[in-house]
């Protein structure tokens, strides 16, 4: 090596000298700087990574909650009056990057009448969308409510108005308010468990139980303007101990909204402590067993009505806070976000008439589509926004025995699509009809109907052949498609034998039928009656008295005069009463009246001077009591006198 560094400075050289020189050079030289220059390209290469953009997002906390798929994550708006046109635009753009919204209907101002108009428009607006859409109702106002002691009054009608105008997409939560909650140490504020305890008497009280979601707040607007800042760790636990509480108290986990998405390095104003505290795996596991919702995000801007979204969907971000982005992607393990498109592999369909399910697999979680019709220009479309690596597309209201074309296709987390070929698939035929199968034909009849009942393996008609022969002869039917089938024949004869057939037709003109059967008509029944003449019945007064008269049916007969009542005691039942009477005509006839104790059953004019029944449809029952015969408009002018006269009562059942 010394001989090499003499040549280099004793020229002249020659070209062997050369040689030797660039050789030196490099050895003392160039070695070492290539292998710097590898170092830094790789130490540059890592900070690149570090530095790369966040793609999950707002969405990571989710692997620590396990209610929520992985990839989905609740994001939320304001809305109030004057700002309900926003709503399509926020849903379309949550779902576009893969969120769930909820909405916070807020159309009171801190007041007891509610904005219905805005309420409507906001429910209008979600059933036009389709989409699940999860709402947090009239913060403040239940709020107001709780205070005044309006649960079960004021608060019952608003949660019955709100749960009857909600579209079935929709999923209500009831605001749990947080306004007399404190951490212990106040003097006027409640504990978590004193203010969970009151709550849950308001939520029954007003309904709320038939929501299907409870949400608090923990910090109004995002801002931090009440309380200082960081938050003490005893204001953090506060939170804690009320969702745990409230958990204990309303059997369901509640969902936290209004979580700043702030940190100590926000330059924004918004300031918080609250996600280096809660945004660690540790946490989120303990926040699990009683918290089914993070709703991370200010929703301070939506005063402004032309706003359409919660904080930047797009990119994940709100006020430049990166703590909360980087702190999210890290949970998530996501820093290496992917650089390729999955591969999408182990296509295949399955199919009934009118269905098929298709199924495959990708090497990365990623969303499924399904692009699908009768021709390969496909039509039709399948999507679900859920990031998986076995993908399952239900296709419903295929037609029989027709060949679809689909293809699928899968997005991951960094917006790379990979996809199948085009391919296809055949729904099966449908069936060869078959006739109706007949079965538990059975007849009921009494003395002048009977009703014939089946039942069919499917949906055809009803008819029945019937007649007094086996040679039948008289039908009757029904068009109805029905595989419970009732026909009631009419008009038949008393303790008669008839023998009937029963056939019902599908809708492809298939028909089944029984055998001829019989059936037989019941006897006529003989009515019962009891009978009594009325001279043995008793007089209130002595107004009245025994006659005789050779047309009375035992030569006898009581009449009665002056408004008074005669009696005898009964033991018996009957839906119908006959009195043989007449009357002496007086400027008008004689009314009778008739009662069983105190109840009148029948009332007539007896209009007649020659004995005649008078009859009537009654209603009693059996058992010992009073029946009355009661005259009650007597007139005597002098001239004429207008009496009751009574032979026989009888009673039929």
């Amino acid at each position: 090596m010394l001989e090499s560094i003499k040549r280099i400075i004793s020229p002249p050289y020659s070209p062997k000298d050369l040689l030797q020189i660039f050789i030196t050079v490099w050895i003392i030289f160039l070695i070492p700087l290539t292998v710097l220059a590898v170092f830094k390209s790789s130490e540059l290469s890592n900070k690149a990574k570090a530095a790369s953009p966040i793609a999950i997002g707002v969405s990571a906390y989710t692997n620590h909650i396990s209610s929520e798929p992985k990839g989905l994550t609740y994001v939320y708006k304001y809305i109030i009056p004057g700002g309900t046109n926003i709503v399509p635009n926020y849903i379309n753009t949550a779902y576009q990057y893969n969120f769930k919204p909820v909405l916070i209907v807020y159309t009171n101002y801190d007041t007891t009448t509610p904005d219905w108009a805005t309420w409507d428009a906001t429910m209008n607006a979600i059933k036009a969308d389709g989409r699940e859409v999860w709402v947090v109702v009239e913060p403040d106002l239940m709020g107001y409510i709780r205070n005044n002691n309006a649960c079960g009054t004021t608060g019952k009608t608003y949660t019955d108005r709100f749960l009857s105008t909600k579209p079935a997409n929709a999923h209500l939560g009831f605001f749990i308010s947080g306004w007399n909650l404190g951490s212990g140490t106040e003097s006027w504020a409640s504990t978590p468990a004193q203010d969970a305890a009151s709550w849950k008497s308001c939520w029954l009280a007003a309904g709320g139980d038939k929501m299907e979601d409870v949400y608090f707040d923990i910090s109004d607007r995002d801002q931090e303007y009440k309380g200082t800042f960081p938050w003490p760790a005893s204001r953090i636990t506060m939170w804690e101990n009320f969702a745990r509480e409230l958990k204990g108290q309303f059997g369901k986990k509640v969902g936290i909204w209004q979580i700043p998405m702030g940190n100590t390095t926000c330059q924004n104003g918004r300031r918080s402590n609250i996600v280096e505290t809660w945004l660690t795996v540790a946490k989120l596991n303990e926040l699990s067993p009683y918290v089914d919702k993070l709703l991370f995000g200010p929703g301070i801007e939506d005063y402004d009505p032309a706003n359409t979204q919660s904080w930047n969907l797009p990119s994940h971000t709100k006020y430049d806070c990166g703590l909360f982005n980087q702190r999210v992607t890290e949970l998530a393990g996501d820093t290496n976000p992917p650089q390729t498109a999955p591969v999408v592999s182990s296509v295949s369909a399955t199919s009934t008439t009118d269905a098929a399910t298709i199924t495959w697999t990708t090497d990365q979680p990623s969303t499924s589509k399904v692009d699908y019709g009768t021709t390969a220009s496909f039509g039709k479309s399948l999507s679900s926004a859920s990031l998986v690596t076995s993908h399952t597309m239900s296709l419903t209201n295929l037609a029989a025995n027709t060949t679809y074309y689909y293809k699928v296709y899968s997005t991951n987390s960094s917006g790379l699509t990979g996809s199948s070929g085009t391919l296809s698939f055949s729904t099966k035929a449908l069936p060869s009809p078959t006739a109706p199968v007949v079965s538990n034909v059975t007849a009921v009849p009494t003395t002048g109907s009977a009703a014939i009942t089946w039942t069919t393996d499917q949906q055809s008609t009803s008819k029945v052949d019937y007649g007094t022969t086996t040679n039948l002869g008289t039908i009757s039917n029904t068009t109805t498609l029905v595989t419970s089938h009732s026909v009631t024949l009419a008009n038949l004869n008393s303790n008669t034998t008839y023998y009937y057939k029963v056939s019902s037709t599908n809708a492809s003109g298939l028909t089944g039928s029984s055998g001829i059967l019989s059936f037989k008509t019941a006897a006529p029944t003989t009515p019962t009656t009891y009978s009594f003449e009325a001279e043995t019945m008793s007089l209130n007064r002595n107004y009245g008295r025994t006659f005789s008269d050779t047309n009375a049916s035992a030569g006898k007969a009581l009449i009665i005069w002056s408004n008074a009542t005669a009696s005898k005691s009964i033991n018996t039942s009957a839906t119908k009463i006959t009195i043989r009477a007449r009357g002496d005509i007086c400027s008008g006839s004689p009314h009778m009246t008739v009662k069983v104790g105190s109840t009148t059953i029948f009332s007539t004019n007896v209009s007649s001077a020659t004995w005649a029944d008078y009859s009537g449809t009654v209603s009693i029952t059996s058992g010992a009591r009073t029946l009355k015969v009661i005259f009650d408009n007597d007139y005597y002018p002098g001239s004429c006198d207008r009496n009751l006269r009574a032979d026989k009562i009888t009673l039929t059942k």
